[in-house]
């Protein structure tokens, strides 16, 4: 039987592994294929001269091909008054290389476009994402735009969106220079197309990273918030998380509205990336009660990581070629590997039962596919979304997070269980209690009146040898007159239905509630005390309760049952002026906003004994009927 069930979870484990690949290959390619600026269609360069007519000024053309590269000068529009300048050129496109010259990451540039546009005067829109580090752009004999400064030199990267009036041959101009970032010159392809089609391309961009900016913020608010209340590990792990998520999708907005300025922020902004992984790793292994041994090891080499990172932005100015080419290699590997051990880890996890199953596999399967696709598809760069391990990175903590909250929402309802029979064993100890004082009260009574017998014997006594029998008639009167106040109430012949009974008739006597009981129960049936407890405590608790908030009209309880050796019937009503509120068939609890969990713990004890509960109610009374067969 135990091979069967293994055979079956290994079945489970590479399906739920292959759809994850299958989807993930899917969305993938339709990412490439449509959210990709080198797979979209329109018009490119060649050689240096792109032509746009009127029927392509409405649509955005990425300008990826053939741009006239000057590596190591500075070029302005001056130096083509009479031609191409006569300085080194080649052809280059957007994409193929991070820095600006052959020899070494940092120094200048010059990049040099014609674009061929209508005769007629148009306003058009040119979008520049992030050209590292500081840049000049000329467009025709015009000085346009200049983030930081190219000559002293000053670092500023930026997003900009410039719009200009132009008609027939114009050229553009960007003068580069990078001595301080992770990447050098023009990383990311230009967009160009008219004012409207690049207004409308940058409002969804824009769109797109401020609600993953909101998301990730409600995120974290929500699970801060739940840090706060339970104190729990695992949230916290999960709260930094979307911290750090914050942190790394904020950065296309500061690129947008702010700019940034100085090497600190890169390695800023390379930390939140691989803290993600780190948390991920770090949360997979408390789902998955992991080793700790293990985990301290994976721990400790994903700090590394991110050190590494941070010191490799930081320290960028200090950058050769190879330094670059190696952490390339170093961070692929990093992510490869991340990728088997959170599978490896879901694996272990499910098997163990420790949590559902398909959402951490899928998870991992999904995060490992976009890794491969960061390799497989390297000419790939998002016009809207994010990149592919980035993309596989939010369905990884998506997968987790739904697991985790689901535990969170376990143990919220267990804690209410757990609350609630805490209540009801105060309840018991309540009563309990008060049959113990009720007691004690009738011993020293008991006491007292034996403490004082001898003194009425010799009293009566006295009197009767006297001869005095109207007073030893009024004595004897007034004697059995103090008897009366000694009596007890007795509801029925079983202890712990009588005992209950006994406390909420005083319940309701505090809350000035008329309390009509009448119950007949043998004192030995076959439901168990606790059972008992749960179905009358529960019930007339309700009752007390719906009575104690009645504001208006006479506050009245009414108690019919019978418990034989075959059979427990019980209807209770009660007056209210608050009707109650459903969700669906179930009522929700008066005291907090969720389902009721008296009522349900009621349903659950009769259906143990095969039987049922009904509920009706009007304006005024709310009734409860309980039938049990045994």
């Amino acid at each position: 039987m135990e091979n069967i069930r293994t055979v079956k979870n290994k079945t489970l484990y590479i399906c739920i592994f292959m759809l994850s690949v299958i989807s993930a290959l899917i969305v993938f390619q339709l990412l490439y294929t449509y959210n990709n600026k080198y797979t979209q269609k329109g018009n490119q360069p060649i050689n240096g001269l792109i032509y746009i007519d009127n029927t392509d000024t409405d649509k955005i053309n990425y300008l990826i091909n053939d741009w006239a590269y000057y590596e190591n000068a500075l070029l302005t529009p001056k130096d083509f008054e009479n031609g191409a300048p006569n300085k080194y050129m080649q052809y280059v496109s957007i994409g193929e290389r991070t820095s600006l010259t052959s020899q070494k990451p940092f120094g200048s540039g010059t990049y040099s476009m014609v674009l061929s546009l209508p005769q007629r005067n148009n306003i058009y829109g040119l979008y520049l994402p992030q050209i590292y580090s500081a840049y000049e752009l000329y467009i025709n004999d015009e000085l346009i735009e200049s983030t930081g400064s190219i000559h002293n030199y000053e670092p500023l990267v930026k997003d900009k969106t410039l719009y200009f009036n132009a008609s027939g041959i114009t050229r553009i101009i960007i003068a580069v220079s990078d001595h301080t970032g992770i990447y050098s010159g023009i990383v990311y392809p230009p967009a160009f197309g008219s004012a409207n089609a690049v207004s409308r391309l940058r409002d969804a961009q824009l769109f797109i990273s401020c609600t993953i900016f909101a998301l990730s913020l409600v995120l974290f608010i929500i699970s801060a918030f739940i840090v706060c209340a339970d104190k729990d590990k695992s949230t916290l792990i999960f709260s930094l998380l979307c911290l750090f998520a914050l942190g790394a999708v904020c950065y296309p907005l500061m690129h947008t509205f702010l700019g940034m300025k100085c090497t600190f922020l890169q390695g800023i902004e390379l930390l939140s990336s691989y803290m993600i992984y780190t948390l991920i790793l770090l949360l997979q292994n408390r789902l998955c009660a992991v080793n700790k041994k293990i985990t301290v090891t994976v721990f400790s080499v994903c700090i590394i990581m991110c050190i590494s990172a941070f010191l490799y932005g930081f320290l960028a100015p200090l950058h050769t070629l190879n330094a670059r080419r190696y952490f390339s290699y170093i961070i692929t590997l990093y992510k490869c590997l991340t990728a088997l051990y959170l599978f490896s880890t879901a694996v272990y996890g499910t098997s163990r039962g420790l949590f559902n199953t398909a959402p951490p596999i899928f998870g991992s399967g999904f995060f490992a596919v976009s890794v491969a696709a960061d390799r497989l598809f390297p000419l790939y760069e998002p016009i809207y979304c994010g990149w592919f391990p980035e993309i596989g990175c939010t369905v990884m903590i998506t997968m987790l997070g739904f697991v985790h909250f689901i535990n969170i929402n376990k143990t919220y309802r267990m804690n209410i269980v757990l609350e609630a029979e805490k209540e009801q064993m105060n309840k018991k100890i309540e009563i309990q209690k008060e049959s113990y004082n009720q007691i004690a009260e009738q011993m020293d009574s008991t006491k007292r009146l034996r403490h004082d017998m001898k003194q009425h014997i010799y009293v009566m006594e006295s009197l009767l040898t006297k001869g005095e029998y109207d007073s030893l008639k009024s004595y004897l009167s007034s004697y059995k007159a103090s008897f009366e106040g000694i009596k007890t109430e007795l509801f029925c012949h079983n202890l712990t239905i009588n005992a209950l009974l006994h406390y909420y008739s005083m319940c309701a006597r505090k809350i000035t509630a008329e309390f009509n009981a009448s119950v007949s129960a043998n004192k030995d049936i076959p439901v168990s005390d606790t059972d008992l407890s749960i179905i009358f405590g529960n019930l007339i608790e309700n009752a007390i309760e719906a009575c104690a908030a009645q504001k208006n009209g006479k506050r009245k309880i009414n108690i019919y049952g019978l418990a034989d050796d075959n059979k427990l019937m019980l209807c209770i009503t009660n007056t209210f002026d608050n009707p109650p509120v459903k969700k669906g068939d179930k009522f929700l609890s008066a005291k907090r906003d969720d389902l009721g969990i008296g009522i349900e713990s009621v349903k659950k004890t009769a259906e143990k004994y095969g039987g049922v509960v009904k509920i009706e109610y009007d304006n005024m009374t709310f009734k409860v009927s309980v039938a049990v067969f045994y």
